[in-house]
């Protein structure tokens, strides 16, 4: 099992920070994060796009990963 080190973020689509959803917990190889779709500020997030930014450590060997991955916030039609 490997674990990392992980830190997990939320911008919105001009790269301003939206909220900090993990900073620097372990974490196994596999696992959820739950994200309730509001800012840091406690406020709901406007529908649109916004970037979700995952960086991990792994503890055994140092390695760096850095994934950016689209987040939709979406509403009922």
């Amino acid at each position: 099992v490997s674990f990392a080190q992980m830190r997990v973020k939320v911008f919105d689509i001009k790269r301003r920070f939206i909220r900090e959803l993990l900073n620097n917990q372990i974490s196994g190889s596999e696992g959820n994060i739950i994200f309730n779709g509001y800012g840091s500020d406690d406020l709901k997030l406007r529908i649109g796009i916004y970037i979700l930014l995952i960086e991990a450590i792994d503890q055994s060997g140092g390695t760096i990963e850095i994934l950016k991955k689209p987040l939709v916030i979406a509403g009922k039609m």
